[in-house]
């Protein structure tokens, strides 16, 4: 469900990026205009879970408590030129295992007030992708997911670009940023190796090619890549997978020089730093003496849509304040105050 309500909210921001240099400058942007918050712990999914009386009652209250921690931070009292709506709940569907941290989510979106031409007064815009997207014990949501098959969860390995009370903050590719939540020393990421890595692609392979008797070529391609397999040392199998993008640059330093054969798994030869590395959760991140109901691991994604400068945070070109306030939210909150939400119980 996460990475679904990822994809739609995706192709929502293009949209919108398309169609809002054509809005922006039609609007009166009320920056300084004070806004509403509304931000709802919703409990309806929490039942979902399997959970004891007890703890379904913990799992709401740590809701409750993580919406006014955060609430309680300087971007949102009051909020500046927006208005904030949104809400945090479990997740729509049920864990699959009884055994794990139950899952939630959420949104906290922005929207810009501007000037009502007609009726003179304030007014602020429906629609918006200048938000938080708030994950609980989801580990990796949030971040770059990789080809062939988002279901075995692999990841770019996020690069950490600075910190926020002691939390790593990471940048992605679009230019949001992510701040994660956890306490414990135990690292929040783990290699991919490069025999995972092609076994990966050539479970995806054997399966494309079963949906069509027709195709001859896959069959070809999961052999070649199972060749490839074959030829590594088990010291090579076990080096941190590294992907590929647009064929390499046999240049990069530690790479002998090499063709990219778009017919062999898309990885640098063992020892080349070509290419970006890659990694999963660590899949024993999770406390397994703490009650389902703690709140073990916070992820917020703050979500620009492109329209913000890094090096001169302020309003976009147009004037558009929202994508501001949401980096307020990750650089002028304490996050060790917020931190208390993680629990125990």
């Amino acid at each position: 469900m996460a990475s679904v309500r990822y994809w739609l909210g995706t192709h929502v921001a293009l949209v919108l990026l398309l169609v809002q240099p054509c809005l922006g400058g039609e609007f009166t942007y009320l920056t300084e205009h004070p806004g509403k918050v509304s931000v709802s712990a919703e409990r309806q999914n929490t039942r979902g879970h399997k959970l004891s009386a007890g703890e379904a009652a913990a799992f709401n209250a740590n809701l409750e408590r993580l919406r006014e921690l955060l609430l309680a931070q300087p971007v949102f009292t009051p909020p500046l030129g927006v208005k904030v709506a949104g809400y945090i709940r479990a997740e729509d569907d049920p864990a699959a295992s009884r055994n794990a941290p139950v899952p939630g989510y959420g949104f906290i979106r922005f929207h810009f007030y501007f000037l009502d031409k007609k009726t003179g007064k304030p007014d602020w815009i429906c629609c918006t992708t200048d938000e938080i997207q708030l994950y609980i014990n989801q580990p990796g949501e949030g971040f770059q997911l990789v080809p062939p098959d988002h279901r075995a969860r692999f990841y770019y390995e996020p690069k950490q670009t600075g910190e926020r009370n002691g939390f790593p903050v990471y940048r992605a590719a679009d230019g949001d940023e992510i701040i994660v939540l956890h306490r414990g020393t135990k690292p929040l990421w783990v290699p991919v190796t490069r025999e995972e890595y092609v076994k990966l692609w050539i479970r995806v392979l054997e399966e494309q090619a079963a949906k069509n008797a027709q195709d001859t070529v896959t069959p070809v391609i999961a052999g070649r890549y199972k060749a490839a397999l074959a030829r590594m040392s088990s010291e090579e199998r076990q080096l941190q997978a590294r992907h590929l993008v647009g064929g390499g640059d046999p240049d990069t330093a530690g790479c002998d020089p090499y063709t990219y054969d778009p017919h062999e798994p898309p990885l640098p030869p063992a020892g080349c730093m070509e290419g970006r590395p890659l990694a999963k959760p660590n899949p024993n991140l999770f406390d397994p003496s703490l009650p389902r109901s703690a709140f073990q691991l916070l992820t917020f994604r703050f979500k620009y849509t492109g329209n913000l400068d890094h090096d001169h945070p302020g309003p976009d070109r147009h004037g558009d304040i929202s994508p501001y306030r949401v980096w307020e939210a990750l650089h002028r909150s304490d996050w060790a105050g917020i931190s208390a939400a993680l629990t125990t119980k």
